[in-house]
């Protein structure tokens, strides 16, 4: 098994470098026995307001719904899309450019005052997301959204890469904050802190991330305790 993982690379955002989505076996999640009952039953309510083809969605007073701040990238248009960023921190970035790279590959970039910055992210080997150059394949589009799994007041940012129907591709960065400006461009600033596969999209809830399959209400849940993403059902 090939494993290759997205560096994270400074640039100017005038000069924006190449990036490359690339691939990886997830190996580092921990099963538990523990299971929800109370999350079952919530996370098969899907509300008829949810938009169709959302990879991410939210739940909100025990409906599944739409994420109204997040941005959706080339399920309609290729061009660039900017989602801004929430976080409180002295030093932070404002927003994320999502796009095209050059000559090839995809582009999710963390814009600070003086640079970009490439989210680390990666894919399993068989996902089919992204052909051979990094370029979103035919059929697949990408979604991004915050949300705070740990409640410290500083959101993640959840990338999800799929066709709407049956592979599904999720990343979660959590960005680390500098004490200095000059800091901004550092790898130690981005953790990914979780990588999960499913089919048509995924719930979030609180500290929970589930993920549905098949046509039966059955799901996979992960919860972020201790710092780190455990299976809980």
């Amino acid at each position: 098994m090939k494993k290759l993982v997205v560096a994270l690379m400074v640039i100017t955002i005038a000069a924006v470098g190449y990036f490359g989505f690339l691939k990886y076996k997830q190996e580092n999640v921990i099963e538990s026995p523990t299971s929800s009952t109370e999350s079952s039953n919530l996370v098969q309510q899907e509300a008829t307001t949810t938009e169709q083809g959302m990879l991410l969605k939210q739940l909100v007073n025990n409906q599944i719904q739409s994420i109204p701040k997040s941005k959706v990238w080339g399920k309609s248009s290729f061009d660039d899309v900017i989602f801004e960023l929430n976080y409180q921190s002295k030093v932070r970035p404002t927003e994320l450019i999502i796009g095209q790279d050059h000559p090839n590959g995809t582009k999710i970039l963390a814009i600070f005052p003086r640079y970009g910055v490439h989210l680390p992210l990666q894919f399993a080997d068989d996902f089919e997301g992204f052909n051979e150059f990094g370029d979103i394949n035919e059929g697949y589009y990408l979604q991004v959204a915050e949300h705070d799994f740990d409640n410290d007041g500083e959101p993640e940012i959840v990338v999800a890469v799929g066709d709407g129907l049956v592979n599904l591709s999720i990343n979660i960065v959590k960005y680390h904050a500098p004490l200095s400006t000059e800091d901004a461009g550092r790898d130690e600033n981005w953790e990914l802190v979780g990588t999960f596969s499913g089919q048509e999209n995924a719930v979030m809830d609180g500290n929970t991330i589930s993920l549905p399959y098949g046509s039966q209400g059955l799901f996979t849940e992960y919860t972020w305790v201790k710092n780190k993403f455990i299976q809980t059902n």
